[in-house]
């Protein structure tokens, strides 16, 4: 992906709609198969929007996330805190 998008998706990712419902539907499927205290590896991170939801949403998981894109990494470790 050109760094452009993926500083956009940055930008949108929390407020756009398809990513809102997209990771609603994730938490939810995760919610019924994972105990209360799980670790959670987001492979292909992006810009980290599901990681802020996961963290919202069970604080007491272990939350990874990992992208091939060098600047995606930093964009989610900008918007994660981690």
């Amino acid at each position: 992906m050109e760094p452009d998008e993926y500083r956009k998706m940055a930008g949108v990712e929390d407020a756009m709609w398809y990513y809102r419902a997209l990771h609603r539907h994730v938490i939810r499927r995760l919610r019924r198969s994972l105990g209360p205290a799980a670790a959670v590896l987001d492979a292909g991170c992006g810009t980290g929007g599901l990681l802020r939801r996961l963290h919202a949403a069970q604080p007491a998981w272990r939350l990874t996330g990992m992208d091939f894109s060098p600047l995606a990494c930093a964009l989610a470790r900008e918007r994660t805190g981690g």
